[in-house]
């Protein structure tokens, strides 16, 4: 069924609060007003959409105060297709958000808006914002900052051994280090010195940041190592080692290795190399229910959910059986004592194994672990069969403001989804692989702020390529297919239904849109002179068109780490998923026996209700004296 605002007396979804389904006897319904899904798993762009679209761009984003700032914009509809120029208000801010200047912004005939406006010498250091408003009110910002900052003359390059991020504890680095002077010679004889800070770290990989790997508790190994100054070759080349002394490390550790190389001058360039240091091939990673809902810590007196995963060096998700959790309580204590120094106090630890399970993790699935808990502190410990000691999570129980606004739905089981091409083609069938945990009914939608295509396919297994038609007027950038898989119940083994979701961006095919430009420019300029710059674009085809060109010193592009501007990237990046999903899986209750309660023991009838009476023989002490002159 599909219901449209149109199809409702008010016209407002927000006035509805139930759906309710039924057929014949049976009914269901789901609150609308309850939590949505849980999506935070699946990699979904944020940025929104937006029927006209400003590009905002600049030859660099850091000034000194006093320089002179350009900033222009391209105004195109979502698609990255001409629309006529419309005035835009801008408003040039400073970093107390004070506004520095204000315009209205006229474009000509291309939609190209330019601006150009000077940064007092007495300016306010900090990061500064141009924010634009369309006459619809959508805002577009470019940020740049205004720092007193001296370009940079030296590049430095690091490169760890053979790549390696992921390092066993047995290994020992080795950081090539290779520094040039920007107009091309290499740094010979250049000073250099570096740093090593070794911390314990719960982050291994940027697709799992939502776990905790290890124990953010671990400080064994907390140091830093400094390497003593030395000069790098004739070649500006040089090669650090650093020393391994951290063999016996129970938990996974970050090591961020910082190298200076000095100018001439004294004036250190600096640049990290941050590295992982691995205890055993495997890793379990543990993310906590309550942190999805924002919270610091978990209820008290009630059970708690817990998910855990496990990986390799590589980042691959791995199956792990046989997983021991263990749940610890730790009872931290203060007393007060008197001693040769007055009173003071000292402090009393008791940890408790309250709770432990057995919990399988899979490859493409996690293991939900729920951890019946009161209020305090507690610990959760997890090995693997050869009990060694993976990761080690603490929490606190505690009383908290109930927030129905903020409360997060579940997070449900995951369908990969993944295109066959690296873009969709339009006005043809493309290929949809969907991998998920189980075979069953497939619900496919294809959306944007509509459903713009439904069907229900058979999954005959878990694994299958499905073909999806792409229509030739779809042209925004926030669609998304969505795919959900529900397999049935069984009764008799007392299996509750199973159902998973998947959602991926729909990549529109835009390559035959983008420019192929070569640039020819001569290898040395000589300071105040005139250049003369060969562009030519390759798959042009006649068509009108414009350049704007900037060129601009490295080493001020250094200093900020700058992204040249791509507007074919930015037109056509996916938008926000705008969905929200609710239904009331959650609210399945697991079969049970179905028998009556019988009563064990205790209780205050009669004996005469039948049975002998229980041995209870005892000799009881009650002593009492009368009245004694």
């Amino acid at each position: 069924a599909e219901i449209k605002s149109s199809d409702l007396k008010s016209g407002d979804l927000d006035d509805v609060y139930f759906v309710i389904a039924q057929k014949g006897d049976n009914f269901n319904l789901i609150r609308l007003k309850q939590p949505k899904m849980d999506l935070s798993e699946f990699s979904l762009a944020t940025r929104k959409y937006h029927a006209q679209e400003l590009f905002l761009y600049a030859p660099r984003d850091l000034y000194r105060p006093g320089e002179t700032v350009n900033i222009n914009g391209l105004l195109r509809t979502n698609d990255g297709e001409f629309v006529k120029a419309t005035p835009v208000k801008v408003e040039v801010r400073r970093p107390n958000s004070r506004v520095f200047k204000s315009f209205t912004w006229q474009g000509d005939d291309t939609s190209l808006y330019q601006s150009e406006f000077s940064i007092p010498k007495d300016a306010a250091t900090g990061s500064w914002s141009f924010v634009a408003t369309l006459g619809n009110k959508d805002k577009f910002v470019y940020e740049f900052q205004v720092e007193d900052f001296l370009p940079e003359r030296l590049k430095l390059d690091l490169q760890a051994k053979d790549n390696r991020i992921q390092l066993d504890s047995e290994e020992t680095p080795e950081i090539t280090i290779q520094s040039d002077y920007l107009y091309g010679a290499p740094a010979a004889e250049n000073s250099y010195d570096a740093s090593t800070s070794i911390r314990a770290t719960t982050f291994l990989f940027e697709d799992y940041k939502d776990y905790e790997f290890g124990s953010k508790s671990y400080y064994d190994f907390n140091q830093i190592l400094d390497a003593k100054k030395a000069k790098l070759d004739a070649n500006g080349h040089a090669v650090l080692k650093i020393a391994n002394q951290w063999q016996d490390t129970q938990f996974p550790l970050r090591l961020r290795t910082t190298v200076n190389v000095y100018e001439s001058g004294g004036r250190p360039i600096s640049r990290k190399v941050t590295q992982y240091v691995w205890p055993y091939p495997i890793a379990v990673g543990v993310r906590a229910s309550w942190e999805d809902e924002d919270q610091d810590f978990a209820s008290p007196n009630s059970t708690n959910n817990i998910e855990l995963i496990a990986i390799n060096q590589q980042g691959q998700r791995i199956a792990l059986n046989d997983v021991e959790v263990l749940l610890i309580r730790e009872n931290d204590r203060r007393y007060w004592h008197w001693g040769d120094d007055g009173w003071s106090y000292s402090e009393s630890e008791k940890n408790v194994p309250v709770f432990s399970t057995i919990a399988t993790i899979g490859k493409q699935s996690t293991a939900k672990v729920s951890l019946p808990v009161d209020y305090g502190n507690y610990r959760v410990e997890v090995r693997d069969a050869q009990q060694r000691l993976l990761s080690s999570y603490k929490f606190f129980s505690g009383w908290r403001w109930y927030d129905a606004q903020n409360q997060k739905g579940e997070r449900p089981d995951q369908v990969k989804l993944a295109w066959m091409a690296d873009n969709v083609t339009a006005d043809a069938d493309n290929d949809l692989k969907i991998t998920a945990p189980f075979a069953g009914l497939a619900l496919v939608t294809i959306e944007s702020d509509d459903i713009l295509w439904k069907k229900s396919i058979n999954l005959a297994k878990a694994e299958q390529i499905i073909q999806l038609p792409i229509a030739k007027d779809w042209k925004r950038h926030d669609i998304h297919v969505a795919v959900m898989v529900i397999a049935k119940g069984d009764v008799k083994r007392k299996h509750l239904p199973k159902r998973a979701f998947g959602v991926i961006h729909l990549p529109l095919n835009r390559e035959h849109r983008k420019l192929d430009i070569s640039i020819e420019n001569p290898a040395k300029v000589l300071p105040e002179t005139k250049v003369k710059i060969k562009i030519k674009a390759n798959n042009l085809h006649n068509k009108a068109t414009f350049v704007t060109l900037a060129a601009v010193d490295t080493g001020v592009l250094n200093v900020s780490n700058f992204k040249t501007p791509k507007p074919h990237e930015w037109f056509f990046a996916p938008r926000k998923y705008i969905a929200e999903i609710r239904d009331m899986y959650s609210l399945i209750i697991a079969l049970g026996d179905g028998k009556s309660t019988h009563l064990r023991f205790g209780g205050d009838e009669d004996i005469n209700r039948g049975g002998d009476a229980p041995q209870s023989d005892v000799q009881i002490v009650s002593l009492f004296s009368d009245k004694v002159a």
